[in-house]
């Protein structure tokens, strides 16, 4: 009996040696996102554009009645250094008094006589149908990183590119998809990278004629448009 009792014991520490002698193993996970720099757009006073009252006294009878351009600052920041394009579309479709055709974004031909050319959007609707009148968007002022840059449009969803200089219309009539307008060292026509740009947009309103406005009651300005920055 004592003998086989020893030989059970030397079993079980065998046993137990060779348990712990087995290869052990840990892992290590490598983890992480890479994610694109993101650039942030900021307007002054919240994009809003306000004309304050508009006597209808002011108003023509038969022409329309340009209102003074208004200027909103724009500021884009970026988390790296990134080549963007801006695009303008109209928020308020088939509201540009005088005008029969209009893009798909909204854009139409006007002879109000608004400070940049004739490329115009609508400011809406009276809740009777009376088209209250459109405006333009104008880019200017651009400074990238500080330094003073150029405009480059693209009528083409950004397949090429063409010298915009300093200034120039956020519209462009009857393009089947939205300008966009991106940024270039002075005379060049290349998007270039940038953290931070500046500039201006200037806003310029006009008034349909009294004689197609009712004007008997209070006249809303109800004019709308998307930017949207597009990362190249």
């Amino acid at each position: 009996m004592m003998k086989l009792k020893t030989s059970f014991c030397s079993l079980a520490m065998l046993a137990a040696m060779i348990s712990t002698s087995q290869a052990q193993s840990v892992d290590v996970s490598v983890i992480g996102t890479i994610k694109p720099a993101a650039c942030t757009p900021v307007l002054t006073d919240a994009g809003v554009v306000d004309y304050g009252n508009i006597s209808a006294n002011t108003l023509s009878t038969t022409g329309y009645t340009v209102q003074p351009a208004k200027n909103i600052a724009m500021t884009i920041t970026c988390t790296a250094p990134t080549k963007i394009a801006l695009a303008a579309k109209s928020m308020r479709l088939n509201t540009t008094p005088g005008v029969t055709t209009e893009s798909a974004v909204g854009v139409g031909t006007s002879t109000a006589g608004v400070v940049y050319g004739s490329h115009v959007v609508g400011l809406g609707s009276t809740t009777a149908g009376e088209k209250i009148g459109g405006y333009s968007l104008l880019m200017k002022d651009i400074k990238l990183e500080g330094s003073s840059a150029d405009l480059i449009l693209s009528d083409t969803d950004g397949a090429s590119w063409s010298a915009g200089g300093a200034q120039n219309s956020m519209y462009a009539v009857l393009n089947p998809t939205p300008r966009q307008m991106s940024f270039a060292t002075t005379g060049g026509v290349t998007p270039v990278e940038f953290t931070t740009m500046t500039g201006n947009i200037s806003v310029q309103a006009f008034i349909n004629n009294k004689t197609d406005l009712n004007i008997d009651h209070a006249i809303k300005l109800d004019g709308q448009s998307s930017i949207e920055l597009i990362y190249l």
